[in-house]
């Protein structure tokens, strides 16, 4: 067995087809990466946690979400910073606190074409990383995207183009 000088672990799941009404109907494909803290596990191997509570409560946090007209960017954010501030409830009786795990949280929301009565698929990701200060503050990371497929251009003669855009907050 050799000698490992560093160890990182992460783990993701996606939820995808997620029907949601938001802005209109919209379905997303939903993935989530936790990137856990150093030495998770080595004296209990329960401080992993289960992702199917974590899966719940975004579901719930979706469902439940307050505001129909809140940006996509805004939904996502929000929902990185409840992840990382709320305990998450379990069906075997203990609460999980992500911000004591994981070093970061990424969640990726791909918003499907069509989606909305809006045929550009588009996509905000956010990268959420829990601060060891008393006051607990999360630094945020955000990008949203969107995707012109096909798009028909008299250029050069006739071209059709897939152009991308990647806008960084």
């Amino acid at each position: 067995m050799s000698n490992i000088k560093k160890l990182e672990e992460s783990f993701s799941f996606q939820l995808n087809d997620y029907q949601i009404e938001h802005q209109g109907n919209a379905v997303l494909d939903i993935s989530v990466d936790l990137d856990f803290q150093e030495g998770i596990g080595v004296d209990d191997p329960f401080e992993y946690p289960d992702f199917v509570p974590i899966a719940n409560f975004i579901d719930d946090f979706l469902v439940n979400y307050p505001n129909e007209t809140d940006f996509w960017e805004i939904l996502n954010k929000n929902l990185a910073q409840t992840l990382l501030t709320e305990s998450i409830p379990t069906d075997f009786g203990v609460e999980y606190n992500l911000n004591q795990v994981v070093d970061s949280l990424e969640i990726d929301i791909q918003v499907q074409s069509g989606s909305s009565d809006i045929d550009i698929p588009r996509a905000s990701v956010v990268v959420a990383t829990p601060e060891e200060t008393p006051s607990q503050t999360i630094e945020l990371e955000e990008s949203f995207s969107f995707q012109l497929n096909d798009y028909q251009i008299e250029h050069q003669g006739n071209a059709v183009l897939d152009i991308s855009v990647d806008l960084d907050f």
